[in-house]
């Protein structure tokens, strides 16, 4: 990693891989989380952190061309996370 005044910059050759974390989970929404997270093909990545909290591995661009994933499969996900009412940040 390259660190500038603004942050970390990654260089040309290292991973860019994607983690978010979703929060808000509960005994009425668990099982949701699991099927939307397949809608960009992620359900094997979550990780749990503790009752309410998942961490989901989205990857990064490479590994969506070869799992044919696209952008918008992902902004759909994400999307859906944020309507079925789930807390969403970027880790």
């Amino acid at each position: 990693m390259l660190f500038l005044k603004g942050g970390a910059v990654p260089r040309m050759n290292e991973e860019m891989k994607m983690v978010i974390e979703i929060s808000g989970i509960n005994i009425n929404n668990h099982h949701a989380v699991k099927g939307i997270a397949g809608i960009a093909g992620c359900a094997a990545s979550i990780e749990v952190i503790n009752e309410t909290t998942n961490r989901i591995d989205i990857g990064d661009e490479n590994l969506w061309r070869v799992a044919e994933i696209n952008a918008s499969d992902v902004d759909r996900m994400v999307s859906a996370f944020v309507m079925e009412g789930f807390g969403i940040k970027k880790v």
